[in-house]
């Protein structure tokens, strides 16, 4: 036998009235963290000094008298770098802003004093702490670095000849007015790539190379970098500085046992410094052999050009000064900045 139970159409309604007032209730409310903000326990930080070398850490602390929408905003003094907490809560604590030493992106903190600032998103009060980072993390602990150009022993430079050929022009050379053009990536010094088309009749699009071999002394003596086989487990991470020219193009060339097998072609049309990271899996293929890391042999950085001709030659522009090698009038001329490339393990780079 079956039996049917009937609730009356009122009390349904009831019910779901009921249930769908419960919703308010569940997180913070929007009219609170919309309105003023009264904080009953001033912004402060942990510590005064930070010794990230050490493993320290810092951590910052406010109670509002209500949830309320909030921000914390860490900039170095020095560099600029950046580290941003947000929460929705009635206070900043320990579980919701922990520093470490990292940075959102590129630069990096330095040895620095550092400001804290608590804002608000739905008000204009700010509040302000000071604390000083004496030591920093090792951010290329457990990772292949290929340089930070500091030391240029090994880094050589390419010319284009007549016949478009590759020649070797020299070691590359440290020219300290060319390194202050731009703020700095990783608080050393960085690499240039500036230039036009070499052929007047038509455009031809390379412009500058640069070879960085596995044999260095900076990474070890030996054929190949310290990689493992597994290309899902390996990132090709750089900090690469656009000046806003949109035919601007930078192809990094990874070769495996001498040959050219793998690279990454990218329109460096933005301007200002950005991290870039590629897992060595997903890098397009100039072969059908398997990614081997663990082979890689060199790494190279081509400046290309993609704008159109033809180039009316080299007496229509100025060359520009040494210590400012973007500020050209040269349509055609294009460049880039780059700092820092590093291999990185299972995870891509952190600044």
């Amino acid at each position: 036998m079956k039996y049917f139970s009937y609730i009356p159409a009122g009390l349904i309604v009831l019910l779901l009235f009921a249930v769908g007032c419960r919703k308010d209730t569940l997180g913070p409310s929007l009219v609170e963290m919309h309105g003023p903000v009264t904080v009953t326990e001033p912004f402060s930080a942990s510590k005064n000094s930070v010794d990230f070398s050490k493993n320290e850490q810092v951590h910052f602390t406010a109670k509002f008298e209500n949830d309320a929408a909030w921000i914390v905003t860490v900039k170095g003094q020095i560099s600029g770098a950046v580290k941003t907490f947000e929460g929705a809560s009635k206070s900043v604590d320990i579980s919701n802003s922990v520093w470490t030493g990292y940075a959102n992106t590129i630069p990096s903190f330095q040895v620095e004093p550092v400001t804290a600032t608590l804002s608000f998103k739905y008000t204009a009060d700010t509040f302000k702490t000071t604390i000083n980072a004496t030591g920093l993390r090792d951010l290329d602990k457990n990772a292949v670095l290929i340089t930070d150009f500091s030391h240029f022993k090994f880094i050589h430079q390419w010319d284009v000849d007549a016949n478009h050929n590759l020649i070797k022009n020299a070691d590359w050379k440290y020219i300290d007015t060319a390194y202050k053009a731009f703020p700095k990536a990783d608080g050393g010094v960085y690499c240039t790539m500036v230039g036009h088309p070499w052929v007047a009749s038509n455009m031809d699009p390379y412009i500058n190379y640069l070879d960085l071999t596995s044999i260095n002394p900076l990474v070890q003596n030996a054929p190949y970098y310290p990689l493992p086989a597994d290309s899902n487990s390996v990132y090709f991470n750089v900090m690469v500085y656009g000046t806003g020219t949109a035919s601007t193009r930078l192809l990094i060339n990874f070769q495996e046992d001498h040959i050219t097998c793998r690279h990454a072609d990218i329109a460096v049309n933005w301007e200002g410094w950005k991290l870039l990271s590629y897992r060595y899996a997903d890098l397009l293929d100039n072969v059908t052999t398997p990614n081997q890391p663990n082979k890689i042999t060199m790494v190279s950085f081509v400046l290309l050009s993609s704008a159109t001709g033809p180039y009316p030659g080299d007496k229509a522009y100025p060359t520009p000064p040494t210590n400012k090698p973007f500020e050209d009038k040269n349509p055609f001329m294009v460049g880039v900045a780059f700092d820092h490339p590093i291999f990185t393990l299972h995870t891509p780079y952190q600044p």
